[in-house]
């Protein structure tokens, strides 16, 4: 818990211009994937902060995974749709983790 605590302030702290081009939010999916090809903190910190937030306001139910796996999924969805890093970054790992963890209550019913 500590160390997850210490990501998000490294994040918070990181001297990023909320003003970007191409993002309306502080980082683009650019600007992401820049930051996790180079396997910085930044990433780590940056992925583990939105699965955070996605799973306190119910849009993902994570199971045990690693902070290296979360960035394995969003890394796996900025590669395969490059059209999208465009947007902003909390919204690529919104759709990210949606589809990698859906809740299972929030699935449709077959058929």
């Amino acid at each position: 818990m500590r160390l997850r605590a210490v990501f998000v302030a490294a994040v918070l702290l990181w001297p990023v211009s909320a003003l970007s081009q191409d993002s309306s939010g502080f980082f683009s999916g650019n600007d992401l994937y820049d930051k996790c090809t180079a396997e910085s903190l930044v990433c780590a910190a940056y992925v583990a902060g939105m699965a955070d937030a996605f799973v306190h306001d119910g849009t993902v139910c994570l199971p045990q995974v690693s902070t290296r796996q979360l960035v394995d999924v969003v890394m796996a969805y900025l590669r395969a749709h490059p059209e999208s890093r465009i947007y902003s970054a909390a919204s690529i790992g919104d759709v990210a983790f949606t589809q990698a963890f859906p809740c299972v209550s929030k699935r449709r019913p077959p058929g």
